[in-house]
């Protein structure tokens, strides 16, 4: 069992997104996380998850994908599908009230044993608060920086999806 922490402001936080819920430019060009990405997850729940840099880098963010089951099946997921970015801890602390507060707390996720397709995960955070304010996850959106990017254009990324059979 692991116990909690507090975050502090300078840290990073890592979440993932799928291959298929990318976007890009206009022209094709510059990857980006829509806002619709940036909600809470579940949909209906309090808080939208992520990885504290404390324990995890984002390889290890990636890579703990493919321990986790595909939503709903016993499959597990491919992390090869998932591009990690990461936002400063203070970028969600540092909203204001109007948009929706947003407090960040360390949630460790342990079982004994471990429940297969649920791996346990010392750096498992979460951002508490309402997230459906457009403009909030547009503030949210404009802090993001990748760390492990998606391919640089639309056409490359089909390319990519060919090579991993989708």
């Amino acid at each position: 069992m692991w116990e909690k922490e507090t975050i502090p402001d300078p840290d990073k936080l890592y979440f993932f997104i799928h291959i298929h819920a990318m976007r890009y430019d206009k022209e094709g060009n510059n990857p980006f996380v829509p806002e619709s990405s940036l909600t809470n997850t579940p949909d209906s729940g309090p808080n939208k998850s992520s990885d504290w840099s404390k324990y995890h880098r984002p390889e290890d963010t990636r890579f703990l994908r493919g321990e986790e089951y595909k939503f709903g099946q016993k499959i597990f997921k491919k992390p090869d599908e998932y591009f990690i970015y990461s936002t400063l801890v203070s970028d969600w602390r540092s909203i204001d009230q109007q948009h929706g507060k947003q407090s960040v707390e360390h949630d460790p996720i342990y079982n004994d044993p471990i429940p297969i397709g649920t791996p346990n995960n010392r750096a498992h955070s979460i951002i508490i608060g309402n997230k459906d304010d457009l403009k909030l996850r547009t503030i949210i959106a404009r802090s993001i920086k990748w760390e492990i990017a998606p391919p640089d254009t639309k056409i490359e990324c089909k390319e990519y999806k060919k090579t991993l059979g989708l």
